[in-house]
């Protein structure tokens, strides 16, 4: 790790190493590719698409678990999209969840891989006794175009509530030791680290609703706030003026409704565990003629960087979450 160096007139006070959100001289934005529904576009096996029969050469059937022929959510033709930094450039990528009544909410999807797209495509979709969603028709694709751009996190990503809100974010510091507090008019968010030493950050109050899921008005917002922080300094920490001129406020709003890459978009919250390294594979939402989780809700695929660059899939988590 290297070494802070010491602050100087012209040369902002060194960030926590692992807070380097905080930190506006380097650029926040991820790269993406925004993916637009293209009705225009033939579907065929290899086509980018939402749902309808996926490329399916003999080496690579229609997926079941022990619940089933698995759903297809979407599949990705890296020959036809802009190159993303990481990601394949040729080949194929498939993501398919469980077939069940959270349409694999609590499973382990599938993210499949096909590296070379030469053999003939041989299979079909499967028919399935009762279909829970979340595609308005199984059999009918939607194909896909992508444009690469880039992504600044929203108050929708998990890394905006790192980032600050409208609603009031403080940082504070005792010694090497720093905290921050951050409430919403939902939410409680407090986390706390070392500038040195293990590289982690522990959520202390991770989005704890307020009593009742009572919403909170701005005055009530900033109340809030300014009792946590007079707890947390009479416990000897103290706000950390310079860091808190860094901080700025995140955006309302979701990102793309489908995109590769960026920040994942959460409805409601982000269900992965305080530190985890996971970044956002894939982004699917919510459209009302092709794709619906439960009540306009958006769904994200994880993966950890390390087996993006080496191409393994075989532990990519996801989620979805609805209004």
């Amino acid at each position: 790790m290297t070494e802070p160096t010491e602050p100087t007139e012209s040369t902002p006070p060194p960030l926590p190493w692992n807070y380097t959100l905080f930190d506006f001289d380097t650029d926040t934005t991820r790269p993406v590719i925004d993916l637009d529904l293209a009705p225009e576009r033939p579907d065929t096996p290899t086509t980018s698409k939402i749902g309808g029969t996926p490329y399916l050469p003999e080496s690579h059937p229609f997926p079941e678990d022990e619940a089933g022929p698995m759903l297809f959510i979407a599949q990705f033709n890296f020959d036809e999209l802009p190159e993303l930094p990481d990601f394949p450039t040729t080949g194929i990528l498939q993501l398919f969840v469980r077939n069940d009544s959270l349409m694999g909410l609590d499973s382990p999807p599938l993210a499949r891989y096909i590296e070379h797209v030469d053999a003939p495509h041989t299979g079909s979709l499967p028919s399935y006794e009762d279909y829970p969603g979340p595609m308005e028709d199984p059999e009918e694709g939607m194909p896909l175009t992508g444009t690469l751009t880039s992504m600044t996190p929203t108050f929708n990503c998990k890394d905006a509530w790192e980032i600050g809100s409208e609603s009031g974010h403080v940082f504070l510091r005792r010694g090497e030791e720093f905290m921050t507090l951050h409430a919403t008019n939902e939410h409680i968010v407090v986390r706390r680290g070392t500038d040195t030493g293990v590289p982690q950050v522990q959520e202390l109050e991770a989005r704890t609703r307020f009593p009742d899921g009572v919403w909170l008005n701005p005055t009530q917002v900033q109340e809030k706030i300014a009792s946590l922080v007079a707890e947390v300094e009479a416990d000897g920490f103290a706000v950390d003026e310079s860091m808190q001129e860094r901080i700025v406020d995140a955006p309302f709003g979701f990102g793309f409704v489908f995109a590769l890459g960026g920040y994942p978009s959460f409805v409601q919250l982000d269900r992965r565990p305080p530190g985890d390294p996971t970044i956002c594979l894939a982004h699917i939402g919510s459209d009302e003629e092709t794709i619906m989780f439960e009540d306009y809700g958006a769904a994200n695929f994880f993966i950890h960087p390390d087996d993006l660059r080496t191409r393994d899939f075989s532990r990519v988590t996801f989620s979805w979450d609805s209004a």
